[in-house]
């Protein structure tokens, strides 16, 4: 019978074998996995590492990446038309620059030999070289385990915290904003100002983090819904803490908190699904009936204009950030999007302040035919807006939701939502 070593040394042989057959068409291989202690190669820690690595930077160009999974740990081939030396060298820039550099073996082939380092690789905690640590065995695997934990773990969430912080700015900035609240003016809101939403970010991230925290360690999504679930409501109870019971955020709650927890799921283990059909699935799951219990103005749009709001985009997969994605590149982009968000999905928040189901479609209609290239339009719509108290606060969570995805996809390959 085979122990779990013979079978890692079996899965290191295949690998090695897919490379001599991947010789006959690529003069150079690059094979990139994690360098991880102990017999399980396959936990949380592994995907989180590999997954850091965006393919679009990595410092060579590559024809074709394989990817396989193996008791040996995930790992992905790269057939690179390009001088073995070279790459090599630029792999070990990389091995020695990135966050979790120290964490990956990038090694690479000629159609000889693997090449080799001429300065040996350091241990994480100690920093002699390596091999002497691994042979002496110089460290305990809980040791090494709660090194790269803590550090990976820490690499995801300064990074998070800047992709959320980032794309509420952009929202929030955005200047004039018809009737939302901008750095200039209130907009159609007495009870908020740009201050007031400023603080209100700072006290909400936090439950974000948290949320990526737990997804990373759970086995099954669908068994930590009602713990998610727990963290949104003490993200809204912290905002209502410094709003003084006014909703700033209570949308982008919702749609944060189940983009972050699928986003954190997804990267820290091996996945069938698409991204965007593992979104639609827990959306389901939040949104079951045993799991919504408080009826909110929504609920009653729904029933009685049949207009589905947040929750229908989430169960449909959000079909609008969808293109609102093709439409954003940078932040040059956000009032395109906005508008496209207003005139194009189902916002309650407007539809609570419009006057009537017909004047909600007129606002609409308005958007539809705004031209934003025209500053003056912008401008007036604006101001109509103010005017006569409106607000699209659906669209501006949406627009939110989606410069975060923008920001996940260019940084990480499994992340698609197109």
């Amino acid at each position: 019978m085979m122990t779990i070593s013979d079978e890692i040394l079996d899965a290191r042989e295949n690998r090695y074998l897919r490379i001599l057959k991947l010789h006959v068409r690529f003069d150079t291989l690059v094979s990139l996995k994690v360098n991880y202690p102990g017999s399980d190669k396959n936990e949380s820690l592994v995907y989180l590492i590999l997954n850091a690595f965006n393919h679009e930077c990595l410092p060579f160009s590559y024809e074709k990446v394989y990817s396989y999974e193996s008791l040996d740990g995930p790992y992905y081939l790269f057939g690179v038309n390009e001088d073995a030396k070279s790459v090599k060298k630029k792999t070990i820039e990389l091995e020695e620059t990135h966050e979790l550099g120290r964490f990956i073996d990038v090694d690479v082939y000629n159609k000889k030999e693997c090449l080799s380092r001429s300065v040996k690789r350091k241990c994480y905690l100690c920093g002699r070289i390596a091999h002497e640590c691994v042979r002496l065995k110089k460290h305990s695997f809980e040791e090494l385990n709660d090194y790269i934990n803590e550090t990976v773990i820490n690499f995801y969430l300064k990074h998070l915290y800047d992709y959320i912080d980032q794309a509420m700015m952009v929202e929030l900035d955005l200047d004039p904003k018809f009737g939302l609240v901008t750095k200039s003016t209130c907009g159609s809101h007495e009870d908020m100002d740009y201050s007031l939403m400023i603080k209100t970010k700072k006290e909400i991230i936090p439950y974000f983090l948290d949320m990526f925290k737990l997804s990373v360690k759970i086995d099954k999504y669908e068994d930590f819904v009602d713990d998610f679930r727990k963290l949104g409501l003490q993200a809204e109870q912290a905002m209502y803490k410094v709003t003084n019971h006014v909703n700033t955020y209570k949308g982008l709650i919702f749609h944060m908190g189940l983009m972050i927890s699928t986003y954190g799921y997804m990267i820290s283990r091996e996945n069938k699904l698409s991204f965007t059909e593992m979104i639609q699935r827990n959306a389901q799951l939040f949104l079951k009936p045993s799991h919504v219990k408080n009826s909110t103005f929504g609920d009653v749009a729904q029933q009685k204009y049949n207009i589905k709001g947040a929750k229908g985009e989430a169960l449909e997969a959000y079909p609008h950030v969808r293109e609102a994605l093709k439409l954003y590149n940078n932040q040059a982009d956000a009032l395109k999007v906005l508008v496209y968000l207003i005139y194009n999905i189902e916002d309650t928040n407007l539809l609570k302040r419009s006057k009537s189901l017909d004047f909600y479609k007129k606002v609409k209609k308005l958007f539809k035919e705004l031209n934003i290239n025209h500053q003056n339009q912008v401008n007036q719509l604006s101001e109509y807006c103010i005017e006569h108290r409106l607000s699209f606060g659906g669209s501006a969570d949406l627009l939110i939701v989606t410069i975060f995805i923008k920001k996940l996809m260019e940084n990480h390959k499994k992340i698609s939502f197109l």
